[in-house]
């Protein structure tokens, strides 16, 4: 597959295979075997937003790519014959079946996995090893980045002055129930572990900065958005996107580290510890059709002008 994006024939490829699976003549792809991923960032350090230490954007082999347009089209006929998404009306057989490419993703190589396949044998990072990596999930002790595909049910990058928020977050309701599952049994590693109760799954991330050069803070501006509605591929390749260009409602991969932060009153040992999805980037697969503009104003400028 290519590290870019799909071919142009990508359309009439799935198109056909589509039809196959409808007719019960191909099934499901299965997911690679779990096993102890190979090496994809620096021995000695924790993930960082250049250098996720599961995904590079220079690694020779590419995750799905899809090059349909992503939104409108044939309408949902025989959706539960395609896959198991819990597809909205707006979403076209060929989105559905390019989405399926995500949700199933398993590649042990970069540590890279959709939420439903991350491998049993994950375990918290060793403790007293690489800086931080006791903070993060890991396979063969590389942290493991999360794919986590879902519609857009809330998100939160700047405050209503319009600055960088010091923690941002997403949250996102998963296209299959399977993944749901997946997602809070991963929430469940918390010590002790509770229940989890939202019906939308979150990942967030501090975005406060040192200064090198004395001991100042500042809040950095979440950036890793992606524009991936007409292929997935390198993210040097990809369209950047704004925080306020992803909709309520759009497709988006996220793509997260499961880390835990200490809770009990001995801060020097994992005794007790909160577990949650660890932010690094949004790619909008698919953008929800609507009428109103995508923008930070209620009210259009001809309403505005209108004179009595």
């Amino acid at each position: 597959m290519s590290s870019r994006t799909r071919s142009a024939n990508g359309p009439a490829e799935r198109a056909a295979k589509r039809q196959r699976m409808i007719d019960g003549e191909e099934s499901s792809p299965q997911a690679t075997p779990e096993g102890n991923a190979a090496s994809v960032g620096s021995s000695d350090t924790a993930p960082t937003d250049e250098d996720t230490a599961v995904a590079r954007d220079d690694h020779s082999r590419a995750p799905p790519s899809g090059a349909t347009s992503s939104s409108g089209g044939e309408g949902n006929q025989s959706v539960q014959k395609v896959t198991d998404l819990n597809a909205e009306e707006w979403m076209s057989l060929d989105l559905i079946d390019r989405l399926k490419d995500f949700v199933t993703f398993s590649e042990k190589e970069t540590n890279r996995y959709a939420v439903s396949t991350v491998p049993s044998s994950a375990r918290w990072g060793v403790v007293g090893g690489a800086k931080d990596l006791d903070r993060y999930l890991c396979v063969g002790e590389k942290p493991v980045l999360i794919w986590l595909v879902g519609t857009v049910a809330s998100k939160w990058f700047a405050n209503r002055m319009g600055r960088p928020q010091e923690k941002v977050n997403i949250g996102i309701v998963p296209l299959r129930q399977k993944d749901y599952a997946s997602a809070t049994s991963l929430l469940a590693k918390s010590k002790p572990s509770k229940a989890y109760e939202s019906p939308n799954i979150y990942a967030s991330r501090f975005m406060t900065e040192w200064s090198d050069t004395d001991e100042s803070t500042k809040v950095a501006t979440f950036d890793k958005i992606y524009d991936a509605t007409n292929g997935f591929g390198r993210k040097s390749d990809l369209p950047m996107k704004r925080a306020h260009q992803i909709g309520v409602g759009d497709v988006v991969l996220v793509e997260a580290a499961l880390t835990r932060y200490k809770t009990g009153l001995n801060k020097w040992r994992w005794e007790e510890w909160k577990a949650q999805f660890e932010l690094h980037s949004v790619c909008i697969l698919a953008e929800k059709p609507c009428q109103a503009p995508r923008t930070e104003s209620f009210f259009s400028g001809d309403e505005a002008d209108t004179t009595l």
